[in-house]
This record gives C-alpha cells, sequence and structure tokens, in this order.
C-alpha cells in the first residue's frame, strides 16, 4: 500500500489524568487505534510514580514507565491499544497520559490523505510474484523488495568506497606530514 500523511480530521488528541493510587479504564472506539506518547508529572511533584499498562482483565499488568520527582518528570513511551484498556498510577503524584487516537475507515485501514499535491515519495513494496495481474496507477512507481535491496547495496558499497578512498587519502597526507618532517630534520 502507498504511504501517505495522515488527515489531521482522522487524528484526534487524546489525554487523561490518573490520580495518585488510582486506575483508569479507557474505552477505543471500533475501528480505531490510541497512540499513547507521553507520560509526565503535570506540576510539581514529589517521590516517584510507577505506571502500568493492563491490555485487556485477564493479562498481567505491565510497568512502562517509572517517573522520579526531579530526575524523571516525563517519559516519551510508543503504546498502541485496538481496545479497552487499563492504565494504572501506582504512585502519590497525579500523572498525565497522552497521545492520539487514529480512526480506521470501512475496510479495516487507517484512512489517509490521498491528496497528490503532497510533496512525499510515495511507493508500492511488494513481492515479485504480487507484482503480475496488477495494473499500476497512471505516474505511480512500483518499487519491488529485490529492487530495494539491489538499491540498498549499491548504497552500501558506495559508502565503503568512499570510506576506502578517505581512507587512501589519510595515508597521503601522512605521508607528505612525514617528508616534511624530514626536510625540516635534514635543514637543522
Amino acid at each position: 500500500s502507498n504511504l501517505h500523511i495522515m488527515d489531521a480530521s482522522d487524528v484526534m488528541f487524546w489525554g487523561i489524568i490518573i490520580s495518585p493510587n488510582k486506575s483508569k479504564i479507557q474505552q477505543v472506539p471500533k475501528g480505531a487505534v490510541l497512540h499513547v506518547s507521553t507520560v509526565s508529572f503535570g506540576s510539581a511533584a514529589e517521590g516517584r510514580s510507577v505506571i502500568t499498562v493492563k491490555p485487556n482483565e485477564s493479562d498481567e499488568a505491565m510497568a512502562v514507565c517509572v517517573l522520579r520527582a526531579g530526575s524523571v518528570e516525563s517519559a516519551t513511551v510508543d503504546l498502541l491499544f485496538s481496545s479497552k484498556v487499563c492504565f494504572t498510577n501506582n504512585g502519590s503524584v497525579p500523572v498525565h497520559l497522552s497521545g492520539y487516537v487514529s480512526f480506521m475507515d470501512e475496510e479495516g485501514e487507517y484512512d489517509f490523505d490521498e491528496d497528490e499535491d503532497e510533496d512525499e515519495d510515495e511507493f508500492d513494496f511488494m513481492d515479485e510474484e504480487d507484482e503480475e495481474g496488477e495494473e499500476e496507477e497512471e505516474g505511480e512507481e512500483k518499487i519491488t523488495k529485490e529492487t530495494l535491496s539491489k538499491l540498498l547495496q549499491a548504497a552500501v558499497a558506495e559508502a565503503e568506497e568512499a570510506k576506502t578512498d578517505g581512507a587512501a587519502e589519510e595515508d597521503e597526507d601522512e605521508d607528505e606530514d612525514e617528508e616534511e618532517e624530514e626536510e625540516e630534520d635534514e635543514e637543522e
């Protein structure tokens, strides 16, 4: 599938505050994904808070973040949930969780912006056997895994060559420095 920029109307800010030693259950709407990205103390804090997540009632709670007043008062996380989830603050200070909710379309795919004016490169990664029988849209470039692999190998070879050239230039510089030192010694 093509990579596109998400339309802002398909993404919504999300945030909750969890009181000390309390839990909050967050319902995630059907067809949506909750992305939690930041956990932080909201105000001057003392002590320590451990934030746990329990994605399903049958699951064991897992620690995802530990905040400490004066040293770690905010943490970046990357947590995705598509169903009900329970967040718990096992500390003595209120904790803020924030992120966003993104919505999927009727086919179960994220609803991406189809605007062709975006200045983003679009790639369609597919297996060689999938390429047969599929028509390319006008102006759309198909890059297979094999082609991508060849491009990466060429880039690595080019980088190795540049590294080798750089080492050769360093050797030449060292030789010139040694010759200059020998000339100076002879003059003395």
